[in-house]
């Protein structure tokens, strides 16, 4: 048998070698060391400055704050934070509950933890503190490993009397699974059979945060904490602890746990966007903490989480979109015309002959129309550029329109409700492999892919490399045949230029009927060159599981 070391280049081929190995590794363990802990301080020493009279501002420098620890420095006895990103507390006379912290504190404590992580690779926690404690102005910090741990002695002397007991007295006569019944024969309780052994081998790291009418400072009295760690590595690679998660970043874990996104999307979006590294199941444990996110609008009404996506979607230059609304008129009011609000100009996504047109749709005979509500598309091409296009009279758009005004009657909306019905978007950057690589198109399609229920079907094309790019996205309510006429009718022809369909030589499609239908129609309408294809895994795999035999 074959071992390798930690670093995985030399081999341990022996018993003895290993065990030489891990006696190597516990006495790194049992080995002291420290970690530069750089903070903006001003050091102050009281036989040089008087305590009213001494300007913080003036004085911060960066500072190691492990080369005050332990009695190194005596001279100073404090390191006082900047008061003006910390401001003190208005009353620090006053009792302050543990429950109910200063609020610069709480600032204080998460960047002081923040920049253990970064700094030293180790995480940095307070619980504050409880009884006759609570009443003093002063929080203690610990090494977060020792948190994990018995670091009173009170709890280890009281841990080990209990098994001492235990190997002396008489254990209960329980069971596994129920260790109540016959827990007090004769009137007495007896000892538990299990108890935890607990080690005093926790780290040694430590300081105190105090307060004062100036503002936060680190109390270098008494020696001043603990500068050295023990007992733990000082690793490089650590999981994110919640606690330290931006505002930002949280709510963009709960758009992605909205959109149905699995733990390793969360993981890879913090490790590309903040260049840190979560665990998934601490972003298990924020997604299911996640909520439904609102804000308030201008005129106080809330906005829905489609309201917030296009409002993303607006305010982002690399995105074009096109969303369709069913709004009603007010008094049974017409429609009211199409708006463009800017003409698009040339070259607004891919090439210079590229321009959008908005007409009037001429309602045909068989058209339903309503009096009450039309069917709205908003499409924005750029910051600077977009347009609105009413498909009430479009015979094509009549399954659209029937399906929001459906929606709108079974949940009773009032009249100044819009029914979001679907949406497509593309993102720039991808945008420019599919003018590269148009040759071959990817569609396919995922039943309920948001907590709304919502079918998103992707486009994309595969570069010359073998990558697999999506460059258009479409959230649909269902996949019948007028939501896929809207994507090819529509979508399609709005967003892309009609001239890049021209070097399409096939359209791959997943199998649906009504999917593919729409596909021959766009072949036949702007794709001259191409021709229908199936994708090989959808016909065998997944035809195999619907019409093949089952063990039932």
């Amino acid at each position: 048998m074959t071992y390798f070391n930690s670093s995985g280049s030399i081999p341990i081929t022996s018993t003895q070698e290993l065990q030489d190995h891990v006696d190597a590794c516990i006495d790194i363990l049992s080995a002291v060391w420290d970690a530069p802990f750089i903070f903006q301080l001003a050091l102050f020493n009281p036989q040089e400055n008087a305590t009213d009279l001494y300007d913080i501002t003036s004085n911060l420098q960066p500072c190691n704050i492990s080369d005050y620890l332990g009695g190194k420095r005596p001279k100073y006895t404090r390191l006082y934070f900047s008061p003006t990103a910390y401001p003190p507390h208005p009353c620090t006379a006053a009792a302050i509950p543990c429950r109910d912290p200063p609020p610069s504190f709480l600032v204080l404590k998460k960047d002081l933890e923040s920049a253990a992580f970064d700094q030293c690779h180790f995480t940095l926690y307070s619980n504050g503190s409880s009884g006759k404690q609570a009443q003093k102005p002063f929080r203690r910090f610990l090494c977060g490993d020792c948190v994990n741990r018995a670091n009173t002695k009170r709890h280890i002397e009281s841990t080990n009397r209990k098994i001492h007991a235990s190997e002396c007295d008489e254990l209960r006569s329980s069971s596994l699974v129920n260790d109540h019944s016959k827990s007090r024969e004769g009137g007495q309780s007896t000892t538990r059979r299990s108890n935890a052994r607990v080690t005093d081998k926790s780290c040694t790291f430590c300081f105190t945060i105090r307060w004062d009418s100036l503002g936060f400072f680190v109390s270098l009295e008494r020696m001043g904490g603990c500068p050295t760690h023990r007992f733990h590595f000082p690793l490089t690679t650590l999981s994110l602890p919640t606690r330290l998660l931006a505002d930002d970043e949280r709510e963009t874990l709960a758009h992605l746990a909205a959109s149905c996104c699995t733990t390793g999307v969360g993981q890879s979006y913090l490790l590309s966007k903040i260049g840190r590294y979560m665990s998934k199941c601490k972003i298990a444990h924020v997604y299911g903490q996640s909520t439904t996110v609102s804000s308030e609008k201008d005129d106080g009404a809330t906005m829905s989480d489609y309201d917030h996506l296009i409002q993303y979607f607006d305010q982002t230059k690399d995105i074009a979109y096109t969303v369709l609304w069913d709004i009603c008129g007010s008094g049974g009011a017409a429609p009211p015309p199409p708006v463009q609000d800017e003409a698009p100009p040339a070259a607004t996504l891919l090439d210079s002959n590229f321009t959008t047109t908005i007409t009037n749709t001429t309602p045909s005979a068989g058209a339903r129309t309503s009096p009450h509500s039309f069917l709205m598309s908003h499409t924005k091409l750029d910051i600077r550029n977009s347009c609105n296009k009413d498909h009430s009279n479009d015979p094509l758009m009549i399954g659209l329109r029937t399906e929001g005004q459906m929606s709108r009657s079974n949940y009773m909306l009032s009249d100044d409700t819009k029914v979001f019905l679907a949406i497509a978007w593309v993102f720039k950057p991808e945008l420019r492999f599919f003018k590269l690589f148009p040759e071959v198109i990817h569609v396919d399609g995922t039943s309920h892919s948001t907590q709304k229920k919502y079918e998103l079907i992707t486009f994309s094309v595969k570069t010359s490399l073998g990558r697999q790019v999506v460059f258009l996205r479409v959230w649909l309510p269902d996949q019948k045949r007028y939501s896929f006429r809207w994507i090819f009718q529509h979508v399609l022809l709005g967003l892309i230029p009609k001239s890049v369909f021209l070097r399409t030589r096939m359209v791959m499609g997943d199998g649906d009927r009504q999917q593919q239908a729409e596909i021959e129609a766009a072949i036949k309408d702007y794709m001259p060159n191409a021709r229908f294809g199936g994708c090989g895994w959808h016909i065998v795999d997944r035809g195999w599981r619907c019409n093949g035999p089952t063990t039932n």
